[in-house]
């Protein structure tokens, strides 16, 4: 849906928006619930599903995880298996170069980091996830799931609960990927680990290490990859 893009990538302003007006209420619980969300929408969700599964394959998990996090993948406005995996496979195929997606050095940092639901894409290269009728309804419906949800979600919550579980994190998940995995990790046209960002983008600090084996996940410090591991789900 044509206005997909925009309605997601405006909800993900307004949801940094109100971050300082959310501190300015939140108490200590409030912080580290909204850590704890932070950690799952951009570990789990972000990065071990829709990164390292559905772009990558390194893992398999049954056909129920599949589903729910696909669901909460367009909750928190990361896309689909289907958007997310074009994305991603373009960039690894273009890694760097003017075809590259999301590379700061062609398509400057400000684009990189704040227009993620732009990013150009080569969609054939995610067939194998449009073969899936349950990732094309998704994608197909993902404005329409993307209003309904926030709406309950917010109704059912109350506002400062809203922010802290929902709209913070994600938020934070979708701000912080973008300004340390797809910019500072590709600066200067050359991939880097940046460890120090790992309480922010957790195993994803390790891109190079990534863009070398993209098929495992990344050391001891993965902590979504050792749950995976723990559930035998790989």
């Amino acid at each position: 849906m044509k206005y997909t893009p925009f309605i997601t990538t405006w909800l993900f302003y307004l949801f940094l928006i109100t971050v300082p007006v959310w501190l300015m209420y939140a108490s200590l619980i409030h912080i580290i619930l909204a850590y704890i969300s932070f950690w799952f929408i951009s570990d789990f969700v972000n990065s071990a599903f829709l990164h390292k599964w559905a772009s990558h394959r390194v893992w398999n998990p049954p056909r129920w995880v599949q589903c729910v996090l696909s669901f909460a993948g367009v909750v928190f406005l990361l896309g689909t298996p289907i958007t997310w995996s074009a994305w991603h496979r373009t960039h690894h195929k273009h890694s760097d170069t003017d075809k590259d997606p999301h590379s700061p050095d062609h398509k400057g940092w400000l684009y990189c980091t704040f227009r993620h639901r732009y990013h150009e894409a080569n969609f054939k290269l995610a067939t194998d996830k449009m073969r899936d009728k349950y990732f094309a309804w998704l994608t197909k419906n993902e404005l329409y799931i993307v209003i309904l949800s926030h709406t309950v979600l917010f109704s059912v919550f109350g506002a400062m609960w809203y922010l802290t579980l929902i709209a913070v994190p994600t938020a934070l998940a979708i701000l912080f990927t973008n300004l340390f995995v797809n910019v500072i990790s590709h600066l200067n046209g050359k991939v880097s680990n940046i460890p120090w960002a790992w309480p922010f983008v957790f195993a994803d600090a390790w891109h190079k290490d990534h863009h070398y084996k993209p098929n495992q996940f990344n050391g001891n410090l993965d902590i979504s990859g050792n749950i995976i591991k723990a559930l035998k789900w790989t």
